[in-house]
């Protein structure tokens, strides 16, 4: 379940890009890892409830108080600490793994043209073509998850057809706002990459953004970089619970030690 979601937010898509694009709309800001947190939260709510009344009601019953129970409760909290971590290991390296699905491996760029990015055939991989970007309209948004994060700049190409029309962003290591620049590029296309919050910002400003909208990246390492990032927070978190998980299974030997302890002085 948690591969799925950091999959949907990583792609931004469903459930997970709904509620991010509906805070970014009400609140000109969004939170994707507390939306990430709280949908878990609520799906794996039950078992989490049930495991609280458990454990209260083992408290609570004196039979339940022996070393044998405590260190039955705590063997089980190891195991269930050493799950999670495994889990977000696994799911680490599967989110880490789709970056090897962008294609971007061609000996030479495919010539494109705008007009090409209106078909109904999906294009992706490294590309070269010709445009005018908008350095008048440049924007950019946090791509962050928890302990990583990025900020993408970038800037629009518009339709010669229609000056208000955005299929492509280009992503530009320039901040500075100037005027608009006819210019190749060169980078690796991912279809349907622009975000929910970048196609607000500028639908806002009176664009009228296509979609699937198109972002051309630098190059095949930024194009991965969500991928990887992604990955990189799964493992740090599963990093997090692996400790925890150590640190119980020493208070699990402190429990087993003094259980043979009391068992040695009734024999």
């Amino acid at each position: 379940m948690l591969t799925f979601l950091s999959w949907q937010l990583v792609e931004y898509r469903g459930l997970v890009a709904r509620l991010i694009e509906w805070q970014f709309a009400r609140f000109d800001a969004s939170w994707p890892i507390v939306t990430l947190t709280v949908i878990t939260l609520l799906l794996t709510s039950p078992i989490t409830l049930t495991l609280l009344y458990r454990l209260r009601k083992a408290r609570s019953n004196p039979k339940l108080k022996t070393y044998e129970a405590a260190l039955h409760r705590s063997r089980m909290m190891r195991g269930f600490l050493a799950w999670i971590a495994g889990g977000l290991a696994l799911c680490a390296a599967g989110v880490a793994s789709l970056s090897l699905t962008i294609v971007g491996i061609r000996e030479k760029p495919l010539p494109i043209t705008l007009a090409d990015l209106r078909t109904d055939e999906k294009i992706e991989g490294r590309v070269v073509m010709d445009g005018t970007l908008q350095y008048g309209r440049i924007g950019f948004f946090e791509d962050r998850l928890l302990f990583s994060g990025k900020t993408l700049w970038v800037a629009p190409v518009l339709d010669p057809v229609s000056d208000d029309a955005i299929t492509l962003f280009v992503e530009i290591g320039e901040r500075k706002a100037g005027p608009p620049e006819r210019r190749r590029f060169e980078g690796v296309l991912r279809h349907d990459a622009a975000r929910g919050e970048l196609r607000t910002l500028y639908r806002n400003a009176g664009y009228r953004v296509h979609q699937p909208t198109y972002v051309l990246f630098a190059d095949l390492a930024s194009a991965r970089s969500p991928y990887l990032r992604a990955g990189i927070d799964l493992l740090v978190a599963a990093l997090i619970f692996l400790i925890f998980c150590g640190l119980q299974h020493r208070r699990t030997i402190a429990l087993q030690k003094r259980h043979d302890a009391e068992q040695a002085s009734e024999s």
